[in-house]
């Protein structure tokens, strides 16, 4: 039989990051559910497959932590890490220390250390060809922050959307039933990005740093 190859899209290569805290003083502490699919699981996967299997579990909470100190994860669990035909899903606790900073009534936080894309400008000074990502993608991460008796919200990074017809960037901050809730999602529908656009591309990335480099404030109630 001849048949053409359907298209792949964004939404086959997803990876979702999913966070659920309450503060303990000034730490975030909770459980996080990360999935990966397609290309993101594959080279992942590959990733893993190429360290030996007693020090997987170690590499594996230095990729997830960054390399941070601060970032304790505990209770890992791992589903589909042989499975090249599942979701891999990774879900641990974690103990985020001293990611709050307080000053008398207020307290501020940088939120999302993920912080996808950010400052990914070209330098078109010495680039003259189109830039390719990998593959097309689509980065969704999501977090739910308790708020403790006490504090409310005083300030929230403004919403940031911006479309192009290759990608789009979306991200907000609400604040609803004493819990602030953040999604930013990050949509490569083209992998390619023509010299032309490279200028558009850059302001957009200065717009989703920009919004990256704002935070949260909660003031102490009376």
């Amino acid at each position: 039989l001849l048949e053409r190859v359907p298209v792949a899209t964004h939404l086959q290569n997803t990876a979702t990051e999913t966070r659920k805290f309450s503060i303990e003083g000034n730490s975030l502490k909770g459980r996080v559910t990360q999935v990966w699919k397609g290309e993101n699981k594959e080279w992942l996967l590959d990733a893993l497959n190429d360290i030996k299997q007693e020090k997987q579990e170690n590499a594996l909470k230095q990729f997830l932590a960054e390399g941070k100190t601060n970032f304790e994860i505990s209770n890992l669990k791992i589903t589909n890490i042989t499975n090249y035909n599942a979701d891999l899903k990774i879900e641990y606790d974690l103990l985020w220390k001293d990611v709050l900073t307080v000053f008398d009534k207020e307290t501020y936080l940088d939120a999302d250390n993920r912080r996808n894309l950010d400052n990914f400008k070209i330098d078109t000074t010495k680039r003259k060809l189109p830039y390719w990502f990998q593959f097309k993608n689509n980065l969704v991460f999501e977090i739910e922050i308790q708020l403790p008796p006490g504090k409310s919200v005083n300030t929230l990074p403004e919403k940031l959307s911006i479309k192009q017809p290759g990608y789009s960037f979306s991200a907000s901050y609400n604040n609803t039933a004493g819990k602030i809730l953040y999604k930013n999602e990050i949509i490569i529908n083209q992998a390619e990005i023509k010299p032309e656009n490279f200028s558009q591309w850059n302001k957009d990335i200065e717009q989703l740093t920009n919004f990256y480099n704002q935070q949260i404030v909660l003031t102490q109630k009376n």
